[in-house]
């Protein structure tokens, strides 16, 4: 049987379609939060980002916006300096704002399923975020801010454009790391010496044999390695003598699970 690992990502679906939120509706949602600290607003068509949710500056810590109609954030995001898990996966967002890294409590931050291309440079001040989901966007670029937190474990950048990663990022210090979906071309050999990497998903990439590092199977910590979908054969992959000391290590961590 598969190994079972944490799934650090939930997906966002959009709800039911009730048509655009009236500002009561978005309002009694408000209300129950002051007490809550929690604020789910998913699916509710929502075009602009609701004004009344900086009410709860002072106890806000979970915002769910996912499956909207948002375009775009104010600056004021900012403001809401308690949150700890931000979803805005499933809307149309182009940009993010500058002001995002004042959210320096954020541990979870869920973009999955916009139109981002880019990024802020301020996203480096988040040093709490253990969770990150951008999939399914418009990023052409591996977001170098993420070799810089020390505390994250999961980071998902599949359905993206990235074409390869970055120097540095060695420095990565994810537990898992989704690269499925994208035009990477080559795998750096610095991609096994990430400190506590063990679950690597490049699936359905442009990568051939050759451009996977045979590091990453002898050195490095990976005890589950998905790279189907690329220019190469299963087979021909396990047929490395290196590939051996990476079945070591995914028999081990199935031991250990199991």
């Amino acid at each position: 049987s598969p190994i079972q690992y944490t799934n650090y990502f939930v997906q966002a679906l959009p709800g039911r379609d009730m048509g655009s939120a009236s500002s009561g509706a978005v309002q009694q949602h408000v209300e129950s939060a002051r007490k809550t600290g929690v604020c789910s607003l998913s699916g509710l068509k929502l075009k602009e980002f609701p004004a009344d949710l900086l009410s709860l500056k002072g106890n806000l810590r979970t915002l769910d916006l996912s499956g909207n109609r948002l375009t775009a954030l104010p600056p004021s995001l900012g403001e809401l300096g308690l949150l700890r898990s931000l979803n805005m996966s499933s809307n149309t967002l182009e940009y993010l704002p500058e002001s995002i890294g004042n959210l320096k409590k954020l541990e979870t931050l869920q973009l999955s399923r916009n139109s981002l291309a880019d990024l802020p440079d301020s996203l480096v001040n988040l040093k709490s975020l253990k969770t990150v989901n951008l999939s399914h966007n418009k990023l052409q670029s591996f977001p170098r801010f993420l070799c810089q937190l020390t505390k994250i474990d999961a980071v998902d950048l599949s359905g993206n454009l990235i074409a390869e990663l970055p120097a540095g990022v060695e420095c990565l210090n994810v537990v898992e790391l989704n690269l499925n979906q994208n035009r990477i071309k080559v795998l750096p050999s610095s991609l096994a010496k990430c400190p506590r990497l063990k679950v690597l998903r490049v699936e359905e990439n442009t990568l051939e044999l050759k451009d996977l590092p045979l590091s990453i199977l002898s050195e490095s910590l990976v005890s589950l390695l998905c790279a189907d979908g690329n220019l190469f054969l299963q087979r021909d992959l396990q047929a490395l003598p290196e590939y051996q000391k990476y079945m070591e290590r995914y028999t081990n961590t199935k031991r250990k699970v199991g």
